[in-house]
C-alpha cells in the first residue's frame, strides 16, 4: 500500500524516500516493485525484517521537538511503507515462524489502532496502515513521541518481531544455499565418476575443466540468488558451503 508524499519542510528536512532508501540500505532491490519481484521470498523477508527494524530504531533515536518535527513525520511515512512490505512478504512464507511473527506484528498494531489513528496512521481490517497527511501533519509530537520513542512498548515489540523474520529468513537462506550446494556436489560426482570412466587424464577434474565443488557450489548460489542483494545485504556472508 502506497503512502502519502513526503512533507516538505525547511531545507535540511529530509523526504520519506531519503529514509526508505537508509531503511533498505543493505537490500536496494527490495525498495522497488520492480526489485521485488526479482528477489525470492526468503530474501523479501529478510530485506524486510531488517528494514522495519532500521525504521523503528530510526523513530526511537529522534529528538521529538519542533526543528525534527518533519523529518518525524516523514520517518513515519516510511515506517508504514516497511511495515506493510513485511505483511506482504511474510504473507507469502510457508515458513510457520514468520507468519506467526507477522500475525503478531497485525496484533500490536491493531492494539495500538486508536493511537495511531491520532497522528493520522489508519489501521485496516487486514492489519496494513495507510498514512492521512493532514492529521500526520498537524498531529502533536506528544503523540508521536508516545508511540515511536524507544521507550514505547509498542516500539520495543515491534523491533522484536521485526527480527524474529529477519533471523528465521536468515536461516531459511542458509538452508537454501546448502541445498543448492548438496546438488552441486552430487552432480559434480557424477561428473567425476562419467569423467573416470572414459579417461585417465580427467581424473580429479569435472567435466573437462579444473573447476572445483567449491567453484560449482557458489556459482550456483549466485545464480540463484539477487547478486545486488549478496553484495550488499550481507546475506553472503551468512551462508556457509560446507563441501
Amino acid at each position: 500500500m502506497a503512502v502519502n508524499p513526503a512533507f516538505n519542510g525547511a531545507s535540511t528536512t529530509l523526504s520519506s524516500n531519503y529514509y526508505m532508501r537508509n531503511f533498505y540500505r543493505a537490500a536496494r532491490s527490495a525498495r522497488t516493485t520492480a526489485g521485488r519481484r526479482e528477489m525470492s521470498n526468503s530474501q523479501l523477508t529478510y530485506a524486510d525484517g531488517a528494514a522495519l527494524r532500521r525504521a523503528v530504531r530510526s523513530l526511537g533515536s529522534s529528538e521529538f521537538n519542533e526543528t525534527q518535527a518533519e523529518d518525524i513525520r516523514n520517518k513515519a511515512l516510511a515506517y508504514v511503507e516497511t511495515y506493510n512490505h513485511v505483511l506482504s512478504s511474510a504473507a507469502d512464507s510457508s515458513d510457520d515462524r514468520i507468519t506467526r511473527s507477522a500475525k503478531q506484528m497485525k496484533a500490536l498494531s491493531q492494539k495500538y489502532a486508536s493511537e495511531l489513528d491520532r497522528i493520522g496512521i489508519t489501521v485496516h481490517e487486514d492489519g496494513t496502515l495507510e498514512s492521512r497527511e493532514a492529521r500526520l501533519e498537524s498531529a502533536p509530537l506528544s503523540r508521536f513521541e508516545k508511540l515511536f520513542s524507544r521507550d514505547s512498548e509498542m516500539m520495543q515489540q515491534m523491533s522484536a518481531h521485526s527480527r524474529k523474520i529477519e533471523r528465521q529468513s536468515d536461516a531459511l537462506l542458509m538452508e537454501e544455499a546448502q541445498r543448492l550446494a548438496a546438488k552441486q556436489r552430487s552432480r559434480a560426482a557424477t561428473d567425476t565418476a562419467a569423467s573416470s570412466g572414459s579417461t585417465d587424464t580427467n581424473a580429479g577434474t569435472f567435466g573437462n575443466t579444473a573447476e572445483t565443488p567449491a567453484t560449482a557450489a557458489a556459482q550456483i548460489v549466485s545464480a540463484a540468488m539477487d547478486l545486488d542483494t549478496l553484495a550488499h545485504t550481507g546475506i553472503g556472508g551468512h551462508i556457509n558451503l560446507t563441501l
